[in-house]
């Protein structure tokens, strides 16, 4: 395991033995400035849940409110994006374990981005960016989502700014595709012209 911030550390330490069944006296403590009941009930194991995915690739999370996520994004002058994955999907995995979990990508990609994930075969409740209430799926169906992994960037208003489905071998590869997004070469060609572009310049 990567090296994490004290907090998320403790947090993780709690989890690993709440959701191991050992012994805790009810109370309730105070993590990442979340509280959290030490009781086993089906809300505190979906916030451990959470808290032992994010450690995988150092900056993904699964959200339930994309109006948050924008809200945050328009705070800090962001960018949204958002990695829409499936059940059983082996090029996302593959990718997490190889790519996303890159330093150089995190760091980049935290500065830049607000970023989660979201199943698009999950019926699972979710707030989009206007604050309806709709579901994982039917979002996703609703932006054009129906292969993985695709990865969707928008505006803090809900604008989407480009789709790119497919996966990514090198971590140089994806932070091309972040660069592609932030300085808004979208506006002027194709992903896939960008990238033959740069190997041409590169030569």
């Amino acid at each position: 395991m990567k090296f994490l911030n004290l907090g998320l550390y403790i947090a993780v330490l709690f989890c690993f033995a709440l959701m191991s069944g050992a012994a805790i006296s009810q109370a309730t403590y105070t993590f990442m400035n979340t509280p959290v009941e030490t009781t086993a009930n089906h809300a505190t194991h979906q916030y451990c849940s959470q808290i032992l995915r994010s450690t995988e690739t150092g900056f993904l999370q699964q959200t339930n409110n994309l109006q948050i996520l924008a809200k945050q994004a328009r705070g800090q002058q962001q960018f949204v994006l958002i990695l829409y994955e499936m059940n059983d999907c082996a090029y996302c995995e593959q990718l997490k374990k190889t790519v996303l979990n890159q330093t150089q990508v995190i760091q980049y990609f935290k500065q830049k981005f607000q970023i989660a994930t979201l199943n698009i075969e999950s019926e699972q409740r979710l707030i989009d960016f206007a604050g309806q209430t709709t579901s994982a799926r039917a979002f996703a169906t609703q932006q054009r989502i129906f292969a993985s992994p695709t990865f969707g960037f928008y505006r803090p208003t809900g604008e989407v700014l480009t789709l790119h489905q497919g996966t990514f071998d090198k971590a140089e590869d994806f932070l091309m595709l972040g660069r592609y997004v932030v300085e808004a070469i979208y506006e002027q060609l194709p992903f896939s012209a960008y990238r033959r572009q740069a190997a041409t310049d590169a030569i």
